[in-house]
């Protein structure tokens, strides 16, 4: 036997290769990959995924026969090939053995000693090691309860990430249905199994100008107005779409100024509109293809503000696509409030910003998937016009299990 090692962009390409370039009669010693820094740049690629495997010149014999004292292999067995009325008599004989459990049984006393437990303890024991094999015998492979490690290595890989524990118990079970029993003992094809389950949660879409008014929305601080200003450069030279911008934003004249000087050096022309009324009428006079409203950062907790805010879109709801925008950096429960209120605006997709300041995206993930909402972009950092990324379901699947894929060792 002799060793080999192959290299992909993705742990899922380097096993498609190894099977391709070396067949089914490999057995994988070690997998690693070269982690990047940040969560972003590892999003981005720049990560190499290695296995080395050893490849059998010989198939393994079949095992000639089964012991109790091999009822913990170290990789399934297959039993040897018996005839139906072979396994029958087996059987047949092992129920015929008088192994009660020890809490079934009267405890036998001996004059001047304490109750006997270990015999029972033994017994009890043996008797959980008979129904092993009778399920080794009848199914043909080891019982997958003892593979249980693979689904709890990957559960707390997801609660990693701060998927919540209900979310994540709900998807281990749900993949555990979509996996074939008999991969069950196999990390490679959990994780296959995983992303594909996975990803087909998430929806994305990231087309622009729906609608003819985009509106972001969502808590203080999350980065609304640089985002807007990216995405304003991506409809502009990108796409060259005539645009304007419309705030509302009248609490932070920073704000107002910073978007006025991204509209001078992108020609856009920039408004301010200082109540409902005035909203309106700018908005209906505009002649930009596509009109981008920034919105005052509003706390998820006050309840008049928020009002307020819903009663300037109102009018303008057909024709206005609203985007929540939320900070990757948010704590779950606070993302879970937010997500909360904001949903009476009545949101159509979501933009998580800051993904370069975490390592972790399940929480907003995970929420929009149980809101509904299809995710836009991921931006990672204040560069105009960069550092915005449209978002891909399989590439963000991808990301929020690279640490299970990877992470073999455990």
């Amino acid at each position: 036997m002799h060793y080999v090692e192959v290299i992909g962009e993705s742990h899922a390409e380097a096993l498609d290769r190894l099977r391709k370039e070396h067949g089914p009669n490999t057995l994988i010693v070690e997998e690693y990959s070269k982690p990047a820094e940040g969560f972003f740049s590892r999003m981005r690629g720049g990560k190499q995924f290695i296995i080395k495997a050893m490849i059998r010149e010989k198939q393994v014999q079949p095992v000639k026969e089964v012991r109790a004292e091999t009822r913990h292999p170290a990789q399934p067995v297959r039993a040897p090939a018996k005839s139906r009325d072979d396994i029958s008599e087996f059987l047949r004989k092992l129920e015929s053995l008088d192994i009660v459990p020890s809490e079934q049984k009267s405890p036998r006393m001996v004059p001047g000693k304490s109750l006997r437990e270990e015999p029972a303890q033994g017994m009890e024991k043996l008797a959980k090691d008979i129904e092993l094999i009778k399920e080794t015998i009848v199914s043909g492979t080891v019982s997958p309860r003892h593979n249980e490690s693979d689904f709890a290595r990957l559960e707390r890989k997801l609660v990693e990430q701060d998927f919540s524990p209900e979310w994540v118990q709900d998807f281990i079970a749900e993949l555990k249905n979509s996996i074939p029993r008999n991969e069950w003992s196999n990390p490679s094809r959990i994780y296959v199994h995983a992303r594909e389950l996975l990803s087909n949660k998430i929806r994305t879409n990231s087309v622009l100008g729906a609608r003819r008014i985009i509106a972001l929305i969502g808590p203080t601080g999350v980065g609304k107005t640089t985002t807007l200003a990216k995405i304003a450069a991506r409809l502009t030279f990108r796409e060259h779409r005539r645009i304007s911008l419309i705030t509302l934003d009248n609490f932070r004249i920073a704000a107002t100024e910073q978007l006025k000087i991204y509209g001078e050096i992108m020609n856009i022309p920039v408004q301010v509109a200082h109540d409902e009324e005035e909203f309106n009428a700018k908005v209906k006079s505009e002649r930009a293809e596509i009109i981008l409203v920034d919105n005052t950062g509003l706390s998820q907790n006050n309840d008049s503000a928020m009002e307020t805010q819903k009663e300037y879109f109102r009018e303008l709801g057909p024709d206005m696509e609203k985007y929540l925008t939320v900070s990757a950096t948010s704590k779950p429960r606070d993302l879970k409030s937010v997500f909360n209120r904001f949903a009476g605006y009545g949101i159509d997709r979501v933009i998580i910003t800051k993904t370069d300041e975490t390592m972790t995206l399940g929480a907003p993930v995970e929420l929009a998937m149980r809101y509904n909402l299809p995710i836009a972009f991921l931006t990672n950092g204040q560069n105009v016009p960069d550092n915005i990324r449209e978002a891909d379901r399989k590439e963000i699947a991808t990301l929020l299990l690279s640490t299970y894929s990877t992470d073999q060792s455990e």
